[in-house]
Formats: structure tokens, C-alpha cells, sequence
């Protein structure tokens, strides 16, 4: 497992949106706009169909990881673990020093991944969060 979680930071690592210009001919978006590597600066740098292809490819660095170790059969648990790691990854990439990314989708869409990786549907999730409120 601890492969997994180490391969799901360095993916989230990777700057889509630097690649992604760089192969597209648009302006780097670490020198340029906001000087942010996101979906958002590349929107204005390069307009909405490059910016959808970010932001895409963003969602990817979580949701592989994932898929990789539902493949291999871990848990719920280690499924999360994942794609906080992805997370962290993205926030704090390895490839730029671990220099803070401001991040606005991932963290707000990544967590839900294990979830329906897992087969759990939304209405499970929430039976299991009112057992868990009820417990405390």
C-alpha cells in the first residue's frame, strides 16, 4: 500500500496545466497571468477548451491512483488515503519545491472519488455518516 500512496503523490505532483500549455503552444501559466499552474489561469491565458482539458486532466491525477488500488483490491480506507495523497500532491507538488498551489476543484471533488470507487452510493454515505454523528 505504501507504493500506492507514495505513486498517487507523485501523479498528483504533476502540473497538467504546465504540460498541457507547454504542448498546446499557449504561455506558461507559472510565468504569466496569475502566475498560477491551475485550470482557472489557463482559462485566461488560453480560453475555455484548454482550460477543460486542465481541469480534466486535474480530476485524472485523483481518480487513477484510485482506480489502481480498487484494481488491487484495497479498501475504503486505503482508497481515501489515495487520493489525499493525490490531493497533497496536487497542493504541495514535489516538482516545485513543495511550494503551496492554490486549489479550488480538487479539494472539493477529489474526496468523493473512493466513494463511487468503492460502490458506495450517496445515500449509503450519508446512513453512514448519521451512525457515525449518532455515536458521538
Amino acid at each position: 500500500m505504501i507504493y500506492l500512496l507514495i505513486a498517487s503523490y507523485l501523479i498528483g505532483s504533476i502540473s497538467s496545466a504546465v504540460i498541457i500549455c507547454k504542448a498546446l503552444g499557449v504561455p506558461d501559466p507559472r510565468t504569466q497571468g496569475s502566475k498560477n499552474p491551475g485550470a482557472t489561469n489557463v482559462l485566461r491565458l488560453g480560453g475555455k477548451k484548454i482550460a477543460a482539458f486542465v481541469l480534466f486532466f486535474d480530476g485524472l491525477k485523483g481518480a487513477v491512483p484510485v482506480f489502481i488500488g480498487e484494481y488491487y483490491g484495497f479498501g475504503l480506507i486505503a482508497l481515501t488515503l489515495t487520493v489525499l495523497c493525490a490531493l497533497l500532491g496536487h497542493i504541495f507538488p514535489v516538482f516545485f519545491r513543495f511550494k503551496r498551489k492554490n486549489t479550488a476543484r480538487n479539494s472539493s471533488s477529489d474526496p468523493w472519488i473512493p466513494l463511487y470507487s468503492a460502490r458506495v452510493s450517496p445515500g449509503e454515505f450519508n446512513e453512514i455518516s448519521k451512525r457515525s454523528r449518532a455515536r458521538e
